[in-house]
């Protein structure tokens, strides 16, 4: 983010800014115009979809050999 307008991304994760409503549009379509709770907002969604889209590792099954 280079100006106080721009597009808020983190991650796989943009938060567009709005300059009809003067502020960046969350997910279920509230509008923030605080940049920080913005940027808070952003951050806590990537750190969700990494959570989703990283589904946890089953060890391989031990294969016992008489």
């Amino acid at each position: 983010m280079q100006y106080a307008h721009d597009d808020i991304k983190v991650g796989q994760v943009t938060l567009p800014y709005s300059e009809l409503h003067h502020g960046w549009i969350t997910p279920n379509n509230h509008v923030t115009t605080n940049q920080f709770k913005a940027q808070a907002i952003a951050e806590k969604l990537n750190s969700q979809l990494a959570d989703i889209s990283d589904p946890p590792v089953e060890p391989d099954p031990v294969q016992i050999i008489y």
